[in-house]
């Protein structure tokens, strides 16, 4: 396989993943129920949510480093980029959008 297509492959994965961190942290937020007040908000501001995460992931060189020999470097990587994704999250929902989102679920993300 080429270095294209497997990071082509590693971008549809983490899309997945953002979308299912996304559902799973409102299930756990409200005890495995979905108030619509909360799913449907979340579902129309996923396709902005998603890129600024996949962006966040490709600005820290995750999709460029050797994951094969992961290290303590790689997982600070991994909690940066998730850190300042999260971070955009909380601004866009909560001060861009006044979503009245709950703000342990992007905390969960």
């Amino acid at each position: 396989m080429s270095r294209r297509f497997k990071t082509v492959v590693h971008i549809a994965c983490d899309l997945v993943l953002i979308v299912v961190a996304g559902l799973l942290s409102l299930l756990v937020r409200f005890e495995f129920t979905l108030p619509e007040q909360y799913l449907l908000p979340f579902l129309r501001r996923l396709p902005i949510l998603a890129p600024i995460r996949l962006i966040s992931y490709y600005i820290f060189g995750m999709y460029n480093q050797l994951w094969r020999y992961a290290s303590v470097n790689e997982l600070v990587t991994i909690v940066e980029a998730g850190s300042v994704a999260s971070a955009f999250d909380r601004f866009f929902l909560h001060y861009l959008q006044r979503a009245g989102f709950p703000r342990s679920v992007t905390l969960l993300m």
